[in-house]
């Protein structure tokens, strides 16, 4: 898509935009709150889509050298698409989670937000926890620790 084609698709955009506040009446604020999830889903696929078009791939390890929680994520949902779940479980183990935790942020307006909250942490846990028994596994070559293959230290090594 060109320049000018991105500028006219924001701009029909803006208009749409004010076109809705004019007539629900609502502020920024209410606006937002109202399509937050629409915009984060607008905002997460367009981050994916320029990670993926840059090829830098994870920024994480493109930046610091080192994988991300999220290391084989992407390859564990392309082999369960492919109906391949030992791959899945090896790539990431768990991407098994992926549905319940879109359905949890698709209805987290309908759940308790203390049970939200907890199972938020609970999440966060669990990937914390699997990220450092993956780290710390050195048969494993999904997870790995290269600082020297890291932006910011070949920008620091290059200065000194």
């Amino acid at each position: 898509m060109t320049l000018f084609k991105w500028l006219a698709y924001v701009h029909s955009l803006r208009l749409w935009y004010h076109h809705c506040m004019e007539q629900n009446n609502l502020s920024f604020r209410q606006w937002f709150r109202h399509n937050r999830s629409a915009i984060e889903l607008i905002a997460g696929l367009l981050l994916v889509v320029i990670v993926f078009v840059s090829t830098i791939g994870c920024p994480f390890r493109f930046f610091l050298g080192i994988s991300c929680a999220g290391c084989g994520m992407t390859r564990a949902l392309m082999a369960l698409i492919q109906l391949n779940f030992a791959d899945a479980f090896t790539y990431h183990p768990l991407v098994y989670l992926l549905p319940f935790i879109a359905t949890g942020i698709y209805f987290r307006t309908r759940i308790d937000k203390r049970i939200y909250k907890l199972l938020t942490y609970i999440v966060i846990v669990l990937f914390i926890a699997v990220y450092i028994v993956r780290l710390l596994d050195v048969n494993n070559d999904i997870v790995t620790v290269d600082i020297t293959q890291g932006l910011i230290y070949r920008i620091i090594s290059s200065i000194l």
